[in-house]
């Protein structure tokens, strides 16, 4: 447990844009990502890869527990773009900050005034 701590200090072995495939089940882990499945490396440091899953979700790999193999260029095909639309790679989900969630409320009503 110690290494994996060490670990963090260390840099992402492989950099963002990186695609790849989990080749065993992921173990620990209530609600795994399937073997097969692709994504796309948008961070890590040397015990993690943050990877965005072509299906949607985000969840790291754990680079000294999880087997995963690194995908080659003709491997990862080109996504298809309709035109007019650039779309790259998987991005992470994002939550609006707290003042963004607040300010797209409806503004509250006055208090009554008590007769």
């Amino acid at each position: 447990m110690n290494e994996f701590f060490d670990n963090l200090t260390r840099p992402c072995p492989h950099p963002p844009g990186t695609r790849v495939e989990p080749t065993g089940p992921m173990h620990d882990d209530p609600d795994p990502i399937p073997v097969g499945s692709r994504g796309t490396v948008t961070g890590g440091n040397g015990s993690q890869l943050f990877v965005a899953w072509d299906g949607g979700r985000t969840l790291k790999l754990l680079v000294d527990e999880d087997t995963y193999r690194v995908l080659t260029d003709h491997e990862t095909p080109v996504p298809r773009l309709e035109e007019g639309h650039d779309q790259g790679p998987p991005q992470p989900t994002t939550w609006p900050s707290c003042s963004a969630a607040t300010a797209s409320r409806s503004p509250r009503r006055p208090a009554r005034a008590r007769s």
